[in-house]
């Protein structure tokens, strides 16, 4: 039985970012090709890209330079570091313990920027969500967790 996977064109993009925030299309565009994605797809996501504030384009079709902004630094960085904790795990010795970590929280309405940013955090540090409220993650991330909570303020709503 065959399975055909795609990767999605905003991961391959993000995934060829060099490590100073540049994506040069000459190289971008027969890695795509080769993964099954189209050159109109990954121009579409290069112009999202752009259009969102991420990236800032220099230069016309396979010669152009993608260089990330601020922002889109923040984004490559989120994106690297769930990569990063993706495979940590796996390294020899370092394997998965085995073990499941659960936050759950109930951050009310009228603090909903604190819910939201914390919610964000958890994503970033390798948590997927169960339900509401109701987080996990393989990751020993109790640390980086209360860190987030006590920033936030929501530490009693957390648990």
């Amino acid at each position: 039985m065959s399975t055909t996977v795609s990767i999605p064109t905003r991961v391959l993009v993000f995934g060829m970012a060099h490590e100073d925030g540049v994506i040069e299309a000459d190289e971008l565009l027969p890695v795509a090709q080769a993964c099954g994605l189209t050159a109109d797809q990954v121009r579409s996501c290069l112009r999202r890209l752009v259009g969102e504030g991420l990236f800032v384009r220099s230069g016309e079709g396979r010669q152009a330079r993608y260089l990330a902004t601020a922002t889109g630094r923040a984004a490559l960085g989120a994106t690297l570091e769930r990569t990063r904790l993706a495979y940590v795990q796996d390294a020899a010795g370092r394997g998965w313990d085995r073990l499941w970590r659960l936050v759950a929280f109930a951050v009310p309405e009228d603090r909903r920027s604190a819910r939201d940013a914390f919610r964000d955090r958890l994503l970033a540090l390798g948590g997927a969500a169960v339900q509401g409220g109701l987080y996990v993650s393989p990751h020993q991330w109790h640390t980086e967790v209360r860190a987030e909570a006590e920033r936030l303020g929501v530490t009693p709503l957390v648990t």
